[in-house]
C-alpha cells in the first residue's frame, strides 16, 4: 500500500493525498525552533553570561558554535523540503502494533519496566538487597541532605558487581521501556484509569532513585520526557489548521505540570549543589574564574534570580569552554569508540586495555585541570574525538535531518517507535552543550539504536 506525501516549503500548510487532513505547517517546524532557542539562549549565556570563560580563540568558538546550529537546521529544513514517498511494509511489526490495543500494549511496557525497576534501583543506589526501610531511609537522606547521598554513592561506585546477563536483557529491554511514558502521555485519553496511575507511579518511583543519591541527571531527564511528551500530545492534537487555535483544560493541566516539574528539579539542583559544596559557589576552580557581577545578563537579571542563573549557566556553558580548549589540541581518531563513556567502556572490555581513553578530546584536556569525571565538554568535543571537528558539523547536518524524519514520522503516521525517538533525540539536544548523554549511557544508547532500527524498517523512505 502506497502513499504519496507532498511538502511545498513555500506553502503555509502541509496536505496528505490520502487524507483530508491539512498539517500547520507552525506544528512541523515547532521542535526545530524550539531546539535552536534553546541553544542560542545558551550561547547567549556563554558569551554574556556570568561567567568569564577564559577563552582566546573566541572568534573560532563562536563561528563553529553558530556553524553547528545552521547545519543542524539545514538537515532539518531538507527533510521537511524533500517530496518523499513513504511505503508501508505490510509484514512489518508496526501494522501489527496498529491493530493492538493501546492499553494492552501500555500494560505491557509497564510489566516489563517494573521487573527491571527493583535490580536497576539497587545497581543505581549501591543496594545489595531491595529492602523498603533502605529504600525509604536513601529517599529522605536525598531529599533533606542530597551532598551525602551523592558523595556516598561515588564512594560505593563499583562496589556493586556487574551481572552481565541482567545488564543483556536490560539493553534488550531498554527500547521497549523507553516508550511506556511517552505512548501513555500522547493517548492518555484512550488510558484505562489503573495504567495511568501505574505509569505515574512508575515515574515517581524512577525519580526517587535518582533523589536517593542526590543527583540530578535522572530528574532532569524525566522531567524532560514528561516534559517533550506532551509536546507531541499537543501537536497532535492540533496539527490540523482547524485544530490549531483550540486549547482544552487537559492541554492546560498537562502544561502546568510539565512547567512546575521542571521548576521543582531546578530548586532541587540548586539544592543539591549547596548541601555538596556547603553553599553556592562564586568560584570555577577548573577554569580559575569567579562569577562577573557587572555582566549583561547579570545586570538585568533580577535579585530573586541571581542564584539560579549562576547554577544553570554554569552548568550549560562549561562545555563551551572545554571545546575552545579541545579546539586548541590535534585529532587522533578514536575509532567510533570515542564518541561516549559506554562506548570506551566496551573498548575497554573488548582490548582489556584503557589507553584508548588518551587519545580523545575529554581526556586530552586533562593538562589544563579539565577532568572528563567532572567537568563537562559539550557534545561537538565528545563526537570530534572519532569524527575530527569538521566531521561533527557533517553529523550536525544528518541529526537535523533524521530528527525531521522522525518528526514528520510522529506527525503524519503517529510512528509508535518516533514517538520514542522524537524524546530521546529532544533530550539529546538539550545537552548538546554539555555532553553526549543519549549515547553515554547502556539505558539510553540502547534505546535509541533499538528504535531506530525498529523505525527504519516499519517504514522504507524513497527519495
Amino acid at each position: 500500500m502506497m502513499y504519496k506525501k507532498s511538502i511545498d516549503m513555500n506553502s503555509t500548510d502541509f496536505d496528505l493525498s490520502h487524507s483530508k487532513t491539512v498539517i500547520n505547517n507552525k506544528i512541523l517546524w515547532a521542535p526545530m525552533k524550539l531546539v535552536q532557542l534553546y541553544l542560542s539562549i545558551v550561547f547567549v549565556l556563554f558569551v554574556f553570561g556570568p561567567w568569564p570563560w577564559p577563552v582566546n580563540n573566541r572568534l573560532s568558538v563562536n563561528s563553529y558554535l553558530i556553524s553547528a546550529q545552521f547545519l543542524l537546521f539545514l538537515g532539518y529544513y531538507l527533510s521537511l523540503k524533500s517530496k518523499t514517498i513513504v511505503v508501508v511494509r505490510e509484514k512489518m511489526k508496526q501494522k501489527k502494533l496498529k491493530n493492538i490495543n493501546i492499553n494492552k500494549l501500555i500494560r505491557i511496557l509497564l510489566l516489563i519496566s517494573i521487573v527491571f525497576f527493583v535490580p536497576a534501583y539497587m545497581s543505581r543506589v549501591g543496594l545489595d538487597s531491595f529492602n523498603i526501610s533502605e529504600v525509604y531511609d536513601a529517599f529522605i537522606n536525598g531529599l533533606l541532605n542530597p551532598g551525602e547521598q551523592y558523595h556516598y554513592k561515588l564512594s560505593t561506585q563499583g562496589q556493586v558487581p556487574t551481572n552481565t546477563t541482567i545488564l543483556l536483557i536490560t539493553a534488550i529491554s531498554a527500547p521497549f521501556r523507553w516508550l511506556l511514558v511517552p505512548l501513555t502521555i500522547v493517548h492518555w485519553k484512550s488510558i484505562k484509569r489503573k495504567y495511568k496511575v501505574g505509569v505515574m507511579i512508575f515515574l515517581f518511583l524512577d525519580t526517587i532513585s535518582w533523589i536517593s543519591i542526590g543527583t540530578n541527571k535522572g530528574i532532569f531527564d524525566n522531567v524532560f520526557i514528561l516534559a517533550f511528551s506532551v509536546l507531541i500530545k499537543t501537536s497532535l492534537e492540533n496539527r490540523s489548521l482547524k485544530n490549531v487555535m483550540t486549547f482544552s483544560k487537559s492541554k492546560l493541566k498537562m502544561i502546568v505540570i510539565s512547567v512546575s516539574s521542571l521548576l521543582a528539579a531546578i530548586l532541587y539542583l540548586i539544592n543539591a549543589i549547596t548541601s555538596r559544596l556547603g553553599k553556592l559557589s562564586n568560584y570555577y576552580r577548573a577554569a580559575n574564574i569567579y562569577v562577573n557581577e557587572d555582566s549583561f545578563v547579570m545586570k538585568i537579571m533580577p535579585d530573586f534570580l541571581e542564584n539560579i542563573v549562576i547554577v544553570i549557566t554554569s552548568y550549560t556553558t562549561q562545555g563551551y569552554y572545554a571545546l575552545s580548549l579541545a579546539m586548541k589540541e590535534n585529532f587522533t581518531t578514536t575509532f567510533g569508540f570515542g564518541n561516549s563513556w559506554f562506548l570506551l567502556n566496551i573498548y575497554e572490555k573488548i582490548s582489556g586495555s584503557t589507553a584508548l581513553e588518551a587519545s580523545t578530546y575529554p581526556f586530552k584536556l586533562l593538562k589544563y585541570g579539565w577532568d572528563p569525571y567532572i567537568n563537562w565538554h559539550s557534545i561537538y568535543t565528545w563526537l570530534a574525538s572519532d569524527y575530527s571537528f569538521i566531521g561533527t558539523l557533517i553529523i550536525m547536518v544528518i541529526i537535523g535531518y533524521f530528527f525531521g524524519e522522525i518528526w514528520k514520522s510522529v506527525i503524519f503516521k503517529q510512528n509508535i517507535y518516533a514517538i520514542g525517538l522524537f524524546v530521546l533525540m529532544m533530550i539529546m539536544f538539550m545537552y548538546f552543550p554539555a555532553n553526549n548523554q543519549i549515547f553515554a549511557f547502556t539505558n539510553t544508547f540502547s534505546a535509541f539504536w533499538g528504535l531506530f532500527f525498529l523505525w527504519l524498517f516499519s517504514y522504507k523512505i524513497k527519495l
